[in-house]
Formats: C-alpha cells, sequence, structure tokens
C-alpha cells in the first residue's frame, strides 16, 4: 500500500484557533498527522464534516486516567487542556454506507523540560453518519485560553492509492544483499524471475 497526501495541508501563517483540511478526497483509510504549537493553554477537539448537529460520539482517556465519555456531541475532543504542544497522529475508517469509526493519540508537552512528563491522551471517535465519505476534517481550539501559533499544521495521508511500477528498463538485474540472490526483470510481464 502506498501512502499519498489527501486534501491540501494546512498551516497556520498567523496565529488561530482552527486547523482545516476541506478538499479531502473521499478515501476508505486516512492517517491524521497534526503539530499545534502552542501559545498558551490548548484543548483540541476534532469535528467531522463540520457537522454541529450531534453526531459524534467518543470515549477518552487523559493522562490513563478514568475513561470519560460523550454521545450525541457536535465534536470530539481528543487532548486535555494543555499547556505546551501537542503532536497528534491518528487513523480513520472512511467507508460509505458505514459509521466512520477514528481512533487518536496525542502527545502533550505539558510543563517545558525534563522534570515533567508529558500528557498522553487517546480517544475512540464515531461519525454516526454512513452516508458517503468524509471530505473534510477541523481541529478546534475550543476551550483552551490560547491559540495555535504560527507554523502549526495538519496533515491528512491516505494508504488507499493504487502502487506504480517505475519504467523498469528489461532485463535489469537486482541483487538481493541479505540473501545473496539475484533477480532479472522482464517488462512485458512486469514481474522479478530469481536467476
Amino acid at each position: 500500500m502506498a501512502w499519498a497526501r489527501n486534501g491540501t495541508p494546512d498551516t497556520l501563517s498567523s496565529a488561530g484557533d482552527t486547523l482545516s483540511i476541506t478538499d479531502l478526497t473521499a478515501k476508505k483509510f486516512n492517517q491524521i498527522i497534526s503539530h499545534m504549537i502552542a501559545s498558551g493553554s490548548l484543548t483540541t477537539n476534532l469535528n467531522i464534516e463540520n457537522d454541529s448537529s450531534g453526531k459524534h460520539a467518543y470515549r477518552i482517556s487523559l493522562a490513563d486516567g478514568t475513561d470519560t465519555t460523550a454521545t450525541n456531541s457536535n465534536q470530539v475532543q481528543i487532548t486535555g487542556a494543555s499547556v505546551g504542544d501537542d503532536f497528534v497522529i491518528g487513523y480513520m475508517s472512511n467507508i460509505s454506507g458505514e459509521e466512520k469509526l477514528a481512533i487518536m493519540f496525542t502527545a502533550e508537552t505539558n510543563t517545558a523540560g525534563t522534570t515533567t512528563a508529558p500528557y498522553r491522551t487517546e480517544s475512540a471517535v464515531k461519525y454516526a453518519v454512513t452516508s458517503g465519505q468524509v471530505t473534510r476534517i477541523d481541529l478546534e481550539n475550543s476551550h483552551g485560553s490560547g491559540n495555535y501559533d504560527t507554523n502549526s499544521n495538519l496533515t491528512v495521508l491516505t494508504g488507499d492509492e493504487t502502487e506504480t511500477t517505475r519504467a523498469v528498463q528489461d532485463g535489469t538485474i537486482f541483487e538481493e544483499t541479505d540473501t545473496n540472490k539475484a533477480y532479472i526483470w522482464n517488462a512485458t510481464s512486469q514481474t522479478w524471475t530469481q536467476l
């Protein structure tokens, strides 16, 4: 599976409270990556499809604490009230005819320096819409007193891409040094055959 960028990444040129990708191509699987540079306190929420009609539900664990759940929500909390930068990795299924599911992992700086450990947040997400596929996501600093500073970024990758073979000349020989085996390329059948 080849990973490729999906939509136009959002990198802030000035401080703000929202990171958005509004032009996602409808793909079955997406990986969400974000680095929020903090200017003050942040509390980040995920909003799928800019939908404020209560179609989100989630379970969150803040710093290994007791799970908290929310249903019929307008957005999904993915970080605690943090002081410092946040780094988010998320994986989302986006299959038409199914509710959309995601899992989000966040590392939060907490107080600077090695005398304070970072926070860890985990969120399980459900977007209870079965029609179509997601084409927009927003990360919003909805409740934090600070904002996302310049150069904060949101990027989405998709693994739902077809791999392509680059033009390799017919008869090319490849030697695998780990196994000490050699292979020859057949451009007609697009296969490697062991010599």
